[in-house]
């Protein structure tokens, strides 16, 4: 009986207050752990010595016991943004007897979205007379808009400026006239210092082939590299930036995989104090519930972008972090099974 009196008195008493972490982050997420008070309605018995809350991310199923005595609030310090906690407590009397659980309650702090950083092109054929281009990047930024047909020979056909929500429109009524078109954007106000990392676009041009386009420092070397498990790389070919600071190549062997990935590695990487800086990174494991772990190694305190793409053209900031004393960092990206298949880059802000 003393057990069934104390499920009472805690039924649908818990509630919770949430106090920020005081530690402010510096961009967006790697989440920045935060602290959660929960608080409930005193016992009116006095056989109460102390009450266990219990919490985990499956409604149901608690992971983590916390202890407290004959108090009202406790603080849960350590909790991530993005995931969803449950909570629910008991109470335990004199003779050690503890209660049923009370009501579940539960919370989740959302992560906060990065604004971009560098422009996004969505192409979209509207009808057979146009093409929409929709453009989103950093306010108040000007594109020149260039269209290919050979990847060889660009055309500015038209520039714009991103609005204060950092997005612009493009109609092409000029693409019904070319059996095929490409597009890319080029700022026109570069960032300054220049492009100190390189970048990497890919497309899928005729006979299943793919076209690289690297723009970063002009110059500078790099082993173009392909894999298809993100376990065994191999160089593919290698190319030098020209002025402009730009390179196409052409996987010519793509058609002969069913699957192939690629990055870059700088062949003259950057040197500070007279030694060589390790170039960013990213290695990538499947967690149990579909998500996705992803660590980087790389230069300690250098921050990056981490992106995310299911088709390689739009590309989708999903955090930011920055590489710790130990040179690495980890994210969890917990909306990976919203997807069938997605993609990882990262991509350097403070180079």
């Amino acid at each position: 009986m003393q057990m069934m009196r104390l499920a009472r008195i805690l039924v649908g008493i818990l509630f919770c207050i949430l106090i920020p972490n005081p530690v402010q982050a510096s961009n967006f997420s790697l989440p920045t752990p935060y602290s959660l008070t929960l608080a409930w309605n005193p016992s009116p018995s006095s056989e109460i010595v102390a009450c266990h809350l219990y919490y985990g991310t499956v409604s149901g199923e608690y992971t983590n016991i916390v202890v407290v005595g004959d108090v009202t609030t406790v603080t849960v310090p350590g909790l991530l943004p993005g995931v969803t906690y449950f909570f629910a407590i008991t109470a335990v009397n004199v003779d050690g007897q503890e209660s049923d659980f009370s009501n579940e309650i539960s919370y989740r702090q959302e992560l906060a979205q990065a604004p971009p950083t560098i422009a996004q092109l969505q192409i979209q054929s509207v009808s057979d007379t146009e093409v929409d281009l929709s453009a989103t990047g950093p306010a108040g930024h000007t594109y020149e808009i260039e269209a290919t047909e050979n990847f060889l020979t660009w055309t500015v056909i038209g520039t714009g400026t991103l609005d204060a929500g950092g997005s612009l429109n493009f109609t092409d009524i000029d693409a019904p006239n070319y059996s095929q078109r490409f597009y890319r954007l080029h700022d026109t106000q570069p960032a300054s210092p220049p492009i100190t990392v390189a970048q990497l676009q890919i497309q899928s041009v005729s006979d299943g082939q793919f076209l690289l386009t690297v723009t970063g420092p002009a110059g500078h070397t790099y082993d173009i590299e392909a894999t298809e498990d993100f376990t065994t790389w191999t160089v593919i070919g290698t190319a030098t930036l020209d002025a402009s600071g730009s390179l196409d190549f052409t996987d010519t062997d793509a058609p002969n995989h069913s699957q192939r990935f690629y990055r870059l590695r700088d062949t003259q990487p950057a040197q500070q104090n007279g030694q060589t800086l390790p170039s960013a990174q990213v290695q990538i494991q499947a967690a149990p519930d579909g998500q996705f772990i992803l660590t980087v190694t790389g230069p300690v305190g250098h921050t990056y972008d981490i992106e995310a793409t299911e088709d390689f053209t739009s590309w989708t900031v999903i955090g930011t972090a920055t590489v710790d004393d130990s040179g690495s960092l980890h994210f969890t990206d917990i909306d990976a099974p919203n997807y069938s298949q997605r993609f990882y880059r990262t991509r350097e802000i403070q180079p």
